[in-house]
């Protein structure tokens, strides 16, 4: 996104000029076309685990809990921005508004830190199966469920003093961070421990099924946000 204001004549607002794929794009038809399929495909897959999982009484667990508010958060990812970004292609829009970036940017940095909590959360559930299995109907129940490299150069346009903002924002930053990268290092660590106190090899094999496909998500997410 180029961040030089574009103003109008009308509001008087100053609009951002979107840089983005399909002007670099040979075949931005084909591009957007390939970009709608892979989102609805996203869409309904995520939906479809969505129902399945409320719909059948012996998934109602936590871990199946948090698998389906994950399939939730990542609708509402791919909804903030791919839409907007088809809809302008098709119309020939190349601009956003101050009030419509700042929103995304909202909600797509606010859905960042949920989603960094919602794995910890994960991490600890299986913390919890693991290493205290006996434990874990009463720990984890219904009750107790156990690009934002854009902002700083937003800020940047502004007249105003946002010196307070910056230090506010990469404060909240750092915590979104730290505090689910500390739950699930720990809980990853005792489960590592304890499986390794295990005496048996089919146990060892199961604890860690268990937990592929979370550490999976976890690296991909991660590795992605670096």
């Amino acid at each position: 996104m180029d961040i030089t204001p574009w103003m109008t004549n009308h509001t008087g607002w100053a609009d951002f000029i979107l840089v983005g794929l399909f002007r670099q794009s040979q075949h931005p038809a084909l591009l957007c076309v390939v970009i709608f399929m892979v989102f609805l495909m996203a869409l309904s897959g995520n939906a479809v685990l969505i129902i399945l999982i409320h719909s059948n009484t012996q998934l109602h667990t936590p871990m199946y809990f948090f698998i389906s508010q994950l399939s939730l958060m990542d609708m509402m990812y791919i909804s903030i921005t791919v839409p907007k970004m088809l809809l302008d292609q098709v119309l020939g829009v190349s601009t956003i508004s101050v009030p419509e970036c700042g929103i995304q940017m909202f909600l797509y940095v606010t859905l960042a830190g949920s989603e960094f909590f919602l794995l910890a959360a994960m991490a600890y559930d299986r913390y919890v199966a693991i290493c205290h299995p006996l434990h874990y109907p009463v720990l984890m129940n219904h009750r107790i469920p156990g690009d934002p490299a854009l902002v700083p150069a937003v800020l940047k346009l502004s007249c105003s003093d946002t010196s307070l903002y910056e230090v506010f924002m990469y404060l909240c930053c750092v915590l979104m961070l730290l505090i689910p990268v500390t739950v699930i290092s720990g809980s990853y660590y005792f489960i590592l421990l304890t499986i390794h106190r295990m005496n048996s090899a089919e146990g060892r094999k199961k604890a860690l099924a268990t937990c592929s496909s979370h550490m999976m998500v976890v690296i991909l997410f991660y590795g992605a946000a670096i």
